[in-house]
């Protein structure tokens, strides 16, 4: 990528002269004359900028054993400074299908902010403008642009906290987007399957609506913009894959990735004469997931109560089905009310008996 080229600038960026006099909109090719201005689209990330509010070297990167930044641009007045790199491949910071990308470049500027000890509630939407080197001390130390594998060589991302659910960690800058793409995504993935009534618009009206909301939690929240993009891309990605056809074929692929060979491996084990504990133990699942591996084990023909029933039917006594089964006498009377065809039992026989003329004394008798 070509880091003078203002090619990569949004069509009309945010600029200014003071931050203190608010932000405008102007097209590319006014807005570079400003001060400030906005180097990143709403949907792509091309620079990652570090705000250092300290006296600023040009070794800066050096001494914390960084690589050199595409730019240094500084205060003249007291040397403070934007630190930036430009990345060979631009992050898309709205796409569901590619969230790697955007968590590995968001774990990089996580890293290079503590090294740095850059501003972590710096928003991003703003920075120096390189091209205005009449007001800004720029350094141009590099002037090229890195690939994200680059600037992760030099940083240990271990050392970065992974996400825990339900949790809401300190985040910067990219971190937002990562950050609203997952709490609202999983939303999302519930919430569709009440909405499928309601037209693709709706839809995506409806995640914007919670998209905002998660975004109000930040401290430096992202701009409407970005969160509309982040929302758009959730709903259509959602509303595509998960019709109510979509939803469960994958709610199959979903349960054969979770489960592998280990379904298939516990039913062959169960029919073996294994018992629930100790296929539970061997495969790692819980005795509930193992009982219903059972119950896909033991053909329907096989089961206690199907057999039962045949025995019943043979004129088997309840106590001896109860006996050889091992179930309680209750649960093997149950099973022959069951056995016993309607027209055969005695409450329809008795009935049909004294419809027929018969005394009550006389039914009493027959049928006991």
């Amino acid at each position: 990528m070509d880091c003078t080229t203002t090619r990569n600038l949004p069509y009309r960026p945010y600029c200014t002269d003071e931050l203190g006099s608010g932000l405008i909109v102007r097209p590319r090719d006014k807005a570079i004359k400003y001060n400030y201005l906005q180097l990143n689209p709403p949907c792509t990330q091309w620079t990652l900028t570090f705000d250092v509010d300290y006296l600023t070297t040009p070794d800066i990167a050096a001494q914390r054993g960084l690589p050199d930044p595409t730019w240094i641009i500084l205060n003249r007045a007291n040397l403070h400074s934007h630190v930036i790199y430009a990345l060979s491949e631009p992050v898309c910071t709205t796409d569901i299908a590619r969230l790697a990308p955007l968590r590995y470049a968001a774990a990089i500027e996580q890293a290079y902010t503590e090294r740095l000890r850059a501003d972590p509630g710096y928003a991003g939407l703003i920075s120096k403008n390189p091209w205005k080197a009449d007001h800004w001390q720029v350094l141009d130390n590099s002037a090229r642009a890195y690939a994200l594998g680059e600037l992760a060589s030099c940083v240990d991302l271990t050392k970065i906290a992974p996400r825990k659910k339900g949790v809401r960690p300190e985040v910067v800058m990219l971190g937002r987007n990562c950050e609203i793409f997952e709490e609202a995504r999983a939303w999302a993935y519930r919430a569709i399957r009440r909405h499928w009534e309601e037209g693709a618009s709706d839809w995506e009206e409806l995640v914007y609506g919670h998209c905002l909301g998660l975004n109000e939690l930040f401290r430096d929240p992202l701009g409407p913009r970005e969160v509309h993009c982040i929302a758009r891309s959730i709903a259509k990605w959602t509303w595509r894959r998960f019709r109510p056809g979509e939803f469960a074929a994958w709610q199959r692929r979903r349960a054969q990735k979770r489960w592998g060979i280990r379904r298939p491996q516990g039913v062959e084990l169960l029919k073996a004469g294994s018992s629930v504990a100790s296929v539970a133990q061997e495969l790692k699942v819980t005795d509930r997931t193992a009982r219903r591996w059972k119950a896909a084990a033991v053909p329907q023909d096989e089961r206690p109560k199907a057999q039962g029933i045949e025995l019943l039917k043979a004129g088997s006594s309840v106590a001896s089905v109860a006996q050889e089964l091992k179930v309680t006498d209750r649960t093997a009377r149950r099973w022959k009310a069951a056995a016993v065809p309607q027209d055969e039992r005695p409450k329809a026989q008795g009935i049909e008996l004294l419809k027929a003329g018969s005394s009550v004394a006389s039914v009493a008798q027959e049928l006991k």
